[in-house]
């Protein structure tokens, strides 16, 4: 029995690290909401300020998977990732200008 627990973990070690950290940041993202739920209109972030942060963030993110593509990546890779990287980045930005 012991076999094929050990076998079992090993095959599956991604899924089971990526269950851990969802579980993680679930139980994080509960207990914040909870003491978010205490808190006073004026103690919250502004909401505008709250979708910048992400939208920022989602940029940073497509810009640098960008430049992997195309730092790592063959020239097809880079076209067939980076391109399409880059159009989301700037649709992002340019919704998050417009809001």
């Amino acid at each position: 029995m012991d076999d094929v627990a050990s076998q079992f973990i090993a095959a599956n070690q991604t899924a089971i690290q990526l269950a851990v950290a969802l579980l993680l940041g679930a139980l994080i993202g509960i207990e914040r909401g909870w003491v978010a739920r205490e808190q006073k209109s004026g103690e919250r972030i502004d909401p505008a300020t709250a979708v910048l942060g992400i939208v920022i963030a989602a940029a940073v993110n497509n810009l640098v998977k960008a430049g992997l593509a195309a730092g790592f990546g063959t020239p097809r890779t880079a076209w067939r990732l980076g391109m399409p990287m880059l159009a989301s980045l700037a649709a992002g930005l340019a919704l998050a200008w417009l809001a």
